[in-house]
Order: structure tokens, then sequence, then C-alpha cells
């Protein structure tokens, strides 16, 4: 599978994905490993490869994920429902899942141990289309996408998903506008440099209206006569 995206003003190959799939004794659906031969090395496209050596996934006796090493998680472990209920990743930490009777997912609770300054926790509560993170409102889901609170004027933005044939969100749009104002500074490392080069402009165009003024009376003599 081939992907592109923009680097550097040219259209390229960012990801250029070949899948293996196990065979042991026949063939089957299971994916064994997931090489990128785009060889970009930006930090762009969706996929990661992490490791070429060996298998990237492997599954228990039920035939459920248990290791990815593309995404550097070690173990998964499973409810009595086959959803995933803990994620630990080494180094940094875990993620675990709460759902209801019916499967239904309530919470999702991050346990970060390499963030910056110790543990940190981050839990995503699931109350219907309401979604809270560490008990403050994100968005409120809807059939068409989601209605987003925005801190900066404490008003609501509506936003409006794309989906393939399969539901996937390909584009997000927004009835959300944004103006970027940028302001004309002088350099901090020299700044006698920028106010001279500020004042040669000045005079430069000082000298230019006085060209433009004289051709123009000029004209106007050359009307008289």
């Amino acid at each position: 599978m081939q992907q592109k995206g923009l680097v550097i003003n040219s259209s390229t190959v960012i990801d250029h994905l070949v899948y293996t799939y196990m065979q042991t004794g026949g063939w089957s659906n299971q994916l064994y490993s997931v090489a990128d031969n785009s060889g970009n090395t930006a930090p762009l496209g969706d996929f990661k490869d992490s490791t070429n050596t060996g298998a990237d996934y492997t599954y228990d006796a039920n035939g459920r994920l248990a290791l990815d090493n593309n995404k550097h998680i070690n173990k998964i472990l499973y409810n009595f429902l086959n959803l995933p209920q803990t994620i630990y990743v080494p180094g940094r930490g875990y993620v675990y899942y709460v759902y209801d009777a019916t499967g239904n997912k309530l919470q999702k609770v991050i346990i970060d141990s390499a963030a910056a300054g110790g543990v940190h926790d981050t839990i995503t509560t699931y109350a219907g289309p309401f979604i809270y993170q560490n008990d403050t409102l994100q968005y409120i889901g809807h059939e068409e996408g989601r209605i987003r609170y925005n801190l900066k004027d404490s008003s609501y933005k509506y936003d409006y998903f794309i989906k393939d044939h399969l539901g996937n969100v390909r584009m997000t749009l927004t009835e959300e506008t944004q103006t970027d104002a940028y302001a004309a500074t002088m350099e901090n490392k020299n700044p006698r440099c920028s106010i001279c080069s500020v004042g040669h402009l000045e005079l430069r165009i000082k000298a230019l209206l006085q060209r433009v003024l004289t051709s123009r009376e000029k004209i106007e003599q050359i009307s008289v006569i």
C-alpha cells in the first residue's frame, strides 16, 4: 500500500507498506509483520516502522493480538467480553479501559510514568455523546460529527466528518474560523542593523516617490506647452 504526502513543495511517497501474514500450515488473515519501504525519514505518514526483523505481531490462543512491536506494546490483557482491558507500553506506562456489561466503553485511563514531573494520569470518560477528559467536557458527538467547546470565546463549534464506506473519518470540516496576525519586528541578535535596514528602505521609498513626482511634473509641463 502506498500513501503520498507533501514534502518540501512536492508530492512524494511517505508510506510504502508491505504486509506479511501468518502462513503456518496454510493461508491466514493474521498479520505477521509490516515493513515500510518508502525510505522516507521525515516525520510524516500514518505508520511508524519500529522493527524490521522477526514478527511484528503475536497473538494468544484465542487469536487476539498480544504484542505489537511497531507501537512498542509488549502485553495486552482482555476481559471476558474479549475487549482489550489493559495495554502495557514498556518505559511509558499503560492504558486501562472500563466497559459496562454490554461492552460499551465507559472510561479510558492513561497512566504515563514517563511524563515530566512524575506520573501523569489522563482519564477520558464516555457518557453517551458527551466526552470528558479529567472531568472537563471536550466535545459532544452527533450523527454527522461533533460539537466542541472553545475556551477562547466560551462558545461551541460544530465539526462535520467526511467518512469512507467503512465508517473511517477521512476529513473534518469545521465552522470555526481563525485569523492569524503576523507582526513585523526587528531581530534581537543585531537590532542596529535592523534599524539601518529600515532606515535605508525609507530612503529608497522617498527617492522613488521623488522620481515619480518629478516625472509627473515634466508630463504636466509638456501637456501645457
